[in-house]
């Protein structure tokens, strides 16, 4: 589906509001499996202002399963257009699946493939490639944990042993970022594209606290810059948090009682203005946020769900 990562971003334009509101009611539509009036929402937001590559993937995504096949290779070509350029998921992405006997979608294939090369001719190419096995390697061990959770649960052998592996993998995956970063310093998005820059992000979160914060200013200034999203940073900087037994900020990291299953929202610094924090970063709003975990947002649940912070653990599967 739609593509799903520290310094405050200065106070938002009525604008810039209004379209982020208008594509948050389309994210929470397509949750629920209301396609068409997701899109409506989609349109309406464009409508508004200069558009984001994601939000126009996303809304391409919702188009195509509303059945606008039109529509959804116009977005699909704006988004390749403002710099969408992960291929990898464009092919894999059973939201689009209603596409692959069309025409246009050789030919959406085929533009992007051409773009993408004509981009990685800039890069770094080894450093790109490395980065690259290395983000595919962390994430094939982790789908492998979410099935085993999905048909098994969190407790069951072969989810206990998936986790095993999976802190091996960070370990060996962790050290070969750290060499890339004390080299090189962190990658910018014109030497090795998005995916290395996520994959550098996506290794630092799954490291250790020390390795976190030892790396926490040069991915602040990567944000600065441009080179990393400040969601991510938002998502670090609640990892951290929580490390260090304080409060996380942004309500990014979630717990799961053992015992009963349930999913809460692990501790909040301001419980009360965590949804104006979000959205001054580009995230939506907490009650949009925790429904994937079957998670009612209220202040009052949010009190309820503390209660059982005993035998927990984090879990965080992060929006890009």
């Amino acid at each position: 589906m739609p593509f799903m990562l520290l310094v405050l971003a200065s106070p938002i334009t009525l604008a810039q509001s209004t379209y982020n509101t208008n594509v948050r009611k389309a994210d929470s539509l397509y949750r629920v499996q209301n396609y068409q009036k997701s899109v409506s929402y989609y349109e309406k937001a464009f409508s508004e202002k200069a558009v984001d590559a994601k939000d126009l993937y996303n809304a391409a995504c919702a188009s195509a399963l509303a059945g606008k096949y039109k529509l959804s290779f116009q977005l699909l070509n704006k988004a390749i257009d403002n710099g969408w350029s992960n291929l990898r998921h464009l092919e894999d992405d059973n939201d689009l699946a209603s596409l692959h006997s069309r025409k246009e979608w050789t030919d959406i294939l085929l533009k992007l493939k051409k773009l993408k090369e004509k981009r990685e001719a800039e890069y770094d190419k080894p450093l790109y490639n490395e980065l690259v096995n290395i983000l595919e390697n962390d994430q094939q061990v982790r789908k492998k944990y979410i099935d085993a959770t999905k048909e098994l649960g969190s407790n069951s052998t072969k989810a206990d042993s998936l986790m095993q592996v999976m802190a091996a993998n960070d370990k060996m995956n962790v050290a070969k970022i750290i060499k890339i970063l004390d080299n090189g310093g962190w990658p910018s998005r014109q030497r090795v594209g998005d995916e290395g820059i996520l994959a550098a992000f996506v290794v630092i979160q799954h490291a250790d606290l020390l390795t976190q914060e030892r790396y926490f200013p040069a991915m602040k200034l990567a944000s600065e810059r441009g080179d990393l999203k400040p969601e991510a940073l938002a998502i670090l900087e609640d990892r951290i948090q929580l490390g260090k037994g304080k409060k996380q900020i942004y309500g990014s990291q979630i717990g799961q009682n053992r015992k009963t299953g349930v999913y809460y929202v692990l501790p909040l610094e301001s419980p009360e203005n965590v949804d104006q924090m979000r959205l001054e970063i580009g995230l939506p709003p907490m009650k949009i946020y925790v429904s994937r975990w079957g998670i009612k947002w209220s202040l009052e649940d949010y009190e309820k769900g503390l209660e059982q912070r005993e035998e927990r653990k984090i879990i965080t599967r992060p929006k890009f």
